[in-house]
């Protein structure tokens, strides 16, 4: 029998933030405890480790990743207490620090337009706001001084001039208007949502005046003409195929396809605007966050045991990095003490 060989990486859940790809579609980014991963995309291999300091008894949360909008080669990484370093992941060399001075709860970059903040200050009240230019003593331009709620499921067009956001509860829907500092907000209702669900995540079309709603229900809720329409309620046009609450959506590059994943381990790629999904089971546990590279030509999928998979634009697993816990060990198993270890199967794997 063939001994596997499995090689420690490090400590701590891949799985709890979303993924990011780098510009080129070269490597893949994860935030781990304390540090964040960079990955070989087309090998699986761990490149290193950065934002990372062993000799530091400091507890360092990470919250969010951005590429640098002004820089393709590197990777903002915001942490909670208001530090953004700015790393070149290619050669693990810190570029320089921006200190915000409040919590940080999100990060996005936006080409051309800027890193966009959502912050939280002493008052517990949220902010959105946005660095131009990334650099040693940059000061963030406030957006919005005082937004309604928690923004959860937050996400962009490509432009940089729509922000959608939904409050925790999944019964109010935010769309920020980032070219005239306008916000409005939706509520749901059995008009605009049929059966009166709750929405569990969202995504706007990187292109289009549309926005993807996944629901409790499993149901996909596609909203158009919710800005300019005399309509109070938006238009909407549904697709069916999960029988569980949708966890995770995400639109292509150019917006022709949505991904949607959930309960059901299964990665599901819709033709947008067409009810007509084409699917990758048997991923093996529920999909939390799912992404697609710039080039469109493979998904990323963190799931809740702790694993990832890339998964090229024909659905086939390219690349899978397993995170295993070592309480599910055998007893005899000769391995380092740890919480957790990071475990990759190459797709020769047997």
């Amino acid at each position: 029998m063939k001994k596997l060989n499995i090689r420690q990486f490090g400590i701590g859940t891949i799985m709890k933030y979303r993924p990011l790809i780098s510009s080129d579609s070269k490597y893949v980014f994860t935030i781990g405890d304390a540090c964040v991963y960079v990955w070989i995309a087309k090998t699986g291999e761990c490149l290193r480790l950065i934002n990372h300091n062993s000799n530091s008894t400091d507890q360092i949360n990470i919250v969010a990743i951005a590429i640098n909008p002004n820089n393709q080669l590197q990777l903002c990484i915001a942490e909670q207490n208001g530090i953004i370093n700015v790393w070149d992941y290619e050669d693990g060399i810190l570029i320089h620090t921006i200190k915000v001075e409040m919590e940080i709860i999100d990060l996005y970059s936006i080409v051309n337009s800027g890193l966009y903040l959502f912050v939280k200050n002493t008052k517990n009240v949220y902010s959105l706001s946005r660095i131009e230019s990334i650099r040693h003593k940059s000061s963030p331009i406030v957006l919005f001084d005082k937004l309604p709620c928690l923004p959860k499921a937050i996400s962009f067009d490509k432009k940089g001039e729509l922000c959608v956001f939904i409050n925790v509860d999944g019964t109010i829907i935010y769309i920020l208007n980032l070219i005239n500092n306008q916000i409005k907000n939706i509520l749901i209702t059995k008009k605009n949502l049929s059966y009166h669900d709750k929405i569990t995540c969202a995504q706007i079309h990187p292109n289009e005046e549309s926005i993807a709603l996944g629901t409790q229900s499993g149901r996909i809720a596609l909203w158009y003409n919710f800005i300019n329409s005399t309509n109070k309620e938006p238009t909407v046009s549904y697709l069916h195929w999960h029988s569980l609450p949708v966890l995770c959506l995400a639109f292509s590059v150019d917006g022709s396809y949505l991904l949607s994943g959930g309960h059901e381990c299964v990665l599901v790629k819709w033709l947008y605007r067409k009810s007509e999904p084409t699917f990758r089971p048997r991923l093996g546990a529920p999909i939390i966050h799912v992404t697609s590279s710039s080039d469109q030509t493979f998904y990323v999928s963190t799931h809740s045991d702790n694993s990832l998979h890339i998964i090229g634009s024909n659905l086939s697993i390219q690349q899978t990095i397993g995170g295993i816990n070592h309480m599910f060990l055998p007893q005899q198993a000769s391995l380092p003490a740890a919480n957790s270890i990071i475990q990759i199967f190459l797709r020769n794997h047997p």
